[in-house]
């Protein structure tokens, strides 16, 4: 008998302290944790949701700081999201697959979102980050495909991999010049990007970073940037123009790969690598590269770099 409600005691004891842990209010499921109240889901689902700053657990007041992973994942009823001014982060696929929400205002407070997310959210239309998010994380917009426009602030270091990727709306990128390094794929398939000026800030440009952006004609790379990374512009098949910048040393690997509309592209004098595939597919009968070097160090590069395409050597830049 003893033996029989201790293993009765055993089997209950997780769920009372699960409940004594989490707290419904106004809708809201909450739990605590060491630096305040973080909500986990809903008990009722609402179009409208708006997360207040503190909430009475266990008799005592506590600010709400953060959106645990996966708390609203494929609720398709969220239309908008009113944040209160503690929340610190958003975790984990926490909205992912919300497919009607529209309306996103992240407040002054955020530090931190989690990996996908906002992933595969189709309803939003624009996104303001604020100065105190430094990282754009991992696939946290990839697939909102009615995604518009972006604004990055003072702050904004970081857009990690595939973080906009498929988003094919996409036209309006503001702020950018604050951006430091743009990771793998971040970009990728945002086939309405037309013409983009990325900023003074930018250090690293990613592989595959603008992939298969069939409408993008025009690009500035600036100044710091020393290395286009593999597949950076592979699919390209509208653009016209790219400005190298002058402290360029490497083109890697297909980075110019079926951009049959490009015309001249103007390389300096302190490129020291570019691949034998880096043009794969560009079209002869349009594209001329201008180098500032010799063809006796253009010699030094792998057989067949420019893929026999027109190239003009020891021309003078500005």
């Amino acid at each position: 008998m003893k033996r029989f409600f201790f293993t009765l005691f055993i089997f209950i004891l997780p769920i009372v302290i699960s409940s004594c842990s989490k707290k419904v209010e106004n809708s809201l499921i909450y739990e605590d944790t060491t630096f305040g109240l973080s909500i986990t889901g809903v008990s009722k689902q609402t179009k409208n949701l708006v997360i207040p700053n503190t909430a009475t657990f266990n008799g005592t007041e506590k600010k709400i700081v953060s959106i645990k992973d996966q708390a609203f994942l494929n609720d398709q009823t969220l239309e908008t999201i009113a944040f209160s001014s503690n929340i610190k982060s958003i975790g984990i696929e926490s909205f992912k697959g919300c497919t009607s929400l529209n309306n996103i205002d992240f407040p002054d407070s955020l530090t931190s979102i989690g990996i996908s997310a906002f992933e595969n959210n189709t309803s939003i239309t624009k996104v303001y980050f604020p100065s105190s998010l430094r990282d754009i994380s991992i696939s946290s917009f990839e697939g909102c495909t009615n995604l518009k426009q972006i604004t990055f602030q003072n702050g904004n270091e970081r857009i990690m991999d595939d973080a906009f990727k498929g988003c094919s709306s996409l036209v309006s990128i503001y702020g950018a010049s604050n951006i430091q390094n743009i990771m793998s794929g971040a970009f990728q398939d945002c086939t309405s990007l037309y013409n983009l000026d990325l900023g003074f800030g930018l250090l690293t440009l990613g592989p595959k970073v603008f992939y298969n952006c069939i409408n993008l004609a025009h690009i500035i790379i600036p100044s710091r940037v020393t290395s286009i990374q593999e597949s950076t512009f592979s699919g390209c098949y509208n653009l016209i123009s790219c400005k190298l910048p002058y402290e360029l040393t490497s083109i890697e690997k297909e980075a110019f790969m079926g951009c049959v509309s490009l015309e001249k592209l103007y390389i300096s004098k302190n490129i020291k690598y570019i691949s034998n595939s880096t043009f794969l597919d560009c079209n002869k009968e349009k594209t001329q590269i201008y180098l500032e070097v010799s063809s006796e160090v253009a010699s030094t590069f792998p057989n067949n770099w420019n893929n026999n395409l027109t190239v003009i050597y020891n021309y003078e830049s500005d």
